[in-house]
C-alpha cells in the first residue's frame, strides 16, 4: 500500500480514471425482402464476405446513407433487378416504396461494437424467378428475422415501413 499513489494521496475513489468510451459507429442499409408467399419463401443469399453474419443467410442487404437519395435507391434497385433477374413488372412497386422511403423510420439493431440501421423494400411477388428459400431451412441472423417479421405486416400502404 506504501506504494499505491492513489491511496497515499487520498484519491482511492477517483483513480484510475476510466477511459473514455468508443463511440459505436452507425452505419445504415436498405435490404430487399423478396417474398413468394403462396411458398412462405424468400429470396436469401449466403453472406460469404467476412464480417458478423459470414456463413449465414440473409436478403440482399446494401449500405446508404442516413439519408440516401431518390437516385442512389433507383440505382440499387436496379441492380438487385438484373443480379437477381427480378420481374419488370414489380418495378413500380418498388419505386412507389423509393419515394417514400426516406419518410419511413429505421429498424435499429444494435451490437456491441456498432448500431445498425435498416430499412426494407418489400416485393411480394408470386414465384419469381430467383432461388427462394423458407427462413426456417437457413441460418439467419437474429435482424433477419427482425425483418422478415416486418415483411409479414407489410400492407401496400407501408411497405417499405419498418417500425423501431
Amino acid at each position: 500500500m506504501r506504494t499505491c499513489v492513489a491511496f497515499n494521496s487520498d484519491l482511492v475513489s477517483q483513480l484510475p480514471t476510466p477511459k473514455p468510451r468508443k463511440t459505436r459507429p452507425e452505419l445504415y442499409f436498405v435490404s430487399l425482402i423478396v417474398q413468394d408467399e403462396a411458398k412462405d419463401s424468400l429470396l436469401l443469399e449466403l453472406q460469404d464476405k467476412k464480417g458478423i453474419w459470414h456463413g449465414l443467410w440473409a436478403p440482399p442487404s446494401a449500405p446508404c446513407s442516413s439519408q440516401p437519395t431518390e437516385a442512389e435507391l433507383k440505382a440499387l434497385v436496379g441492380h438487385w433487378f438484373r443480379q437477381y433477374e427480378l420481374p419488370i413488372d414489380a418495378w413500380g412497386a418498388l419505386m412507389q416504396q423509393v419515394l417514400v422511403f426516406n419518410h419511413q423510420p429505421w429498424l435499429v439493431h444494435e451490437l456491441t461494437h456498432r448500431k445498425m440501421h435498416f430499412k426494407v423494400l418489400l416485393l411480394k411477388w408470386p414465384a419469381p424467378r430467383v432461388r427462394l428459400f423458407a427462413p426456417t431451412d437457413k441460418p439467419v441472423p437474429k435482424i433477419v428475422d427482425k425483418l422478415i417479421a416486418h415483411a409479414a405486416q407489410s400492407t401496400p400502404l407501408t411497405q417499405g415501413a419498418v417500425a423501431q
